[in-house]
């Protein structure tokens, strides 16, 4: 089902540039007599609490999952902003309304320069139409789509396809998401930030971190400038135990590509408690709050790309990384204690799938026992395979009462005989959920044609494939609007206690993207 085009011109996007802070300035807010490193946009402050009503419970009932047809007429709704490239990064609920929020990212053409901007839509849970009461400064914004340009004068634009890394709803029903950004003309320089919708769409402030110069900080002295000019890629965002946000991602810092993690206090400074100030040079440091760690020991890169907290708060970490000397990634998978500090005691031995391969971690999930499953690709010949590994709490050792020693490949490349091409040429896991002790892996398939669609997997507790959901354990969406086949990419997902969600984009065509949201039930 596709919905009528969203078209800003200029003057309706000059709403969005949050004119009540028209006077803003940049500037580093102070903590305790030190630099908290938080470049914010200076305005009313937001007294808004950090608390939400969001949920890590997991859907208990093993029941069969169809797509449910009185969502948008089909189970698919399909949402075009701008007639350009529409990219959603998460989808939760709004408590307030029990309505979904999408969030992500789209491109306006302003002035005859392509930016891409943090967006959302409020759809409707019941029939999956966009609501029109959802507001710009007041007023209703068209088929309930927003999307946020931050000061003119800042010039700032956001970074990539997609780089909206993950979105809380609160209980007042206001939205905040965080994004990757850079400064338009700036190059070797891009921040964490985070911003919002009001509870009826109305624009947040957005607020901009930066990473900490820690060699400025030989015996942490503070320096007279506290940024280090670094790309800083935020990957996933979400509030810790505390409904305090948790923002992660990877930097570039202390000489190579590194995971960093901060944590904001209510009043949006640095929480120079999370991981107390470490000394330099060991596999953690951290500086004012600015915890940068090492994927392993012998790690020399970090790709993080996901981020859970298990039972007890503590924080769960997976990407891939590049051991020192290899030539492949491996997945990986760290936690911390929930002030920050890393868990010693936690240690999953190598996670490789293929030993002259690339592996890679997009998600992880925990089981209500408190398993940890971590999903992704595993990469073989010239294609990937969904790949799944679950680890003991106690230790991080694998499981292996789980697929072969603990680990699963899924093979995606399916040749009719020995001698046909492959239906399919790669897979990857890009987000995971569990139904009762059953593991719904929602991610993306491409065919060899190239055409991609978006895939839900669902594998039993011992990780074999669940053949009796959907069509030999597999579902594969790819939207037909007006008779023109679409392709789709699987993001991320949600149980909101009653379905399953999923978002991703459709490609429409050769002229872009449109955010794309599922409803099983």
């Amino acid at each position: 089902m596709k919905f009528s085009t969203f078209g800003f011109s200029l003057a309706t996007l000059s709403l969005l540039f949050l004119s009540a802070c028209a006077d803003m300035e940049r500037m580093c807010m102070t903590d305790a007599g030190t630099m908290a490193k938080m470049n914010v946009v200076s305005c009313p402050a937001l007294a808004e609490k950090f608390t939400d009503t969001s949920t890590t419970d997991t859907a208990t009932t093993e029941r069969p999952l169809v797509l449910a047809t009185a969502f948008a007429g089909s189970g698919i709704a399909e949402v075009n902003f701008n007639n350009e490239k529409d990219v959603p990064a998460a989808i939760v609920k709004q408590p307030t309304t029990g309505n979904l929020i999408a969030v992500g990212t789209s491109t306006f053409t302003i002035s005859g320069v392509a930016r891409r901007l943090v967006s959302a839509v409020r759809i409707k849970a019941a029939d999956g139409l966009p609501d029109p009461t959802y507001a710009v400064s007041g007023n209703p914004s068209p088929d309930g789509k927003v999307a946020i340009l931050e000061l003119a004068s800042d010039n700032v634009t956001v970074l990539g396809d997609g780089d909206t890394a993950g979105a809380v709803a609160m209980a007042d029903g206001s939205v905040w998401a965080g994004y990757t950004f850079t400064k338009t003309g700036v190059t070797n320089d891009t921040d964490f930030s985070i911003t919002g919708f009001s509870p009826v769409g109305v624009p947040r402030q957005p607020i901009h971190t930066c990473a900490p110069d820690f060699a400025s900080y030989p015996n942490l002295v503070s320096p007279t400038s506290p940024c280090k000019n670094s790309i800083d890629t935020l990957k996933a965002f979400m509030l810790d135990v505390n409904k305090l946000p948790l923002l992660m991602g990877q930097t570039n810092v202390k000489g190579g590509k590194k995971i960093g993690l901060l944590r904001l206090k209510a009043n949006w400074q640095n929480d120079t408690s999370f991981a107390p100030d470490s000394a330099p040079g060991g596999r953690q440091d951290t500086l004012l709050g600015y915890t940068v760690i090492e994927a392993e020991a012998t790690a020399s890169e970090a790709y993080p790309n996901a981020m859970a907290l298990d039972a007890s708060g503590k924080i769960l970490i997976a990407g891939k990384s590049l051991l020192s000397g290899a030539t492949q990634t491996d997945m990986f998978v760290i936690r911390l204690a929930s002030n920050g500090v890393l868990d010693t005691t936690f240690n999953p031995p190598n996670l490789d799938m293929n030993l002259t391969k690339n592996d890679e971690a997009n998600a992880i999930v925990v089981q209500a026992d408190g398993k940890i499953i971590v999903g992704g690709y595993a990469m073989g010949g010239t294609y990937t395979d969904f790949a799944l590994v679950r680890l003991d709490p106690s230790s991080g050792a694998l499981d292996t009462t789980f697929g072969v020693g603990g680990k699963k490949r899924y093979p995606l490349q399916l040749p009719t005989s020995t001698t046909a091409a492959p239906l399919y040429s790669s897979g990857r896991i890009n987000s995971l959920q569990m139904q009762g002790t059953k593991i719904l892996a929602f991610g993306q398939v491409a065919l060899a044609s190239g055409v991609n669609q978006q895939i839900v997997v669902r594998f039993n507790s011992d990780g074999s494939v669940d053949t009796t959901f959907g069509t030999n354990g597999e579902m594969r969406f790819g939207n037909t609007v007006t008779g023109v086949a679409q392709e789709a990419v699987g993001r991320a997902s949600l149980w909101d206690g009653s379905a399953f969600y999923f978002v991703g984009e459709a490609i429409r065509g050769l002229s872009g993207y449109d955010f794309m949201v599922g409803k099983l039930n």
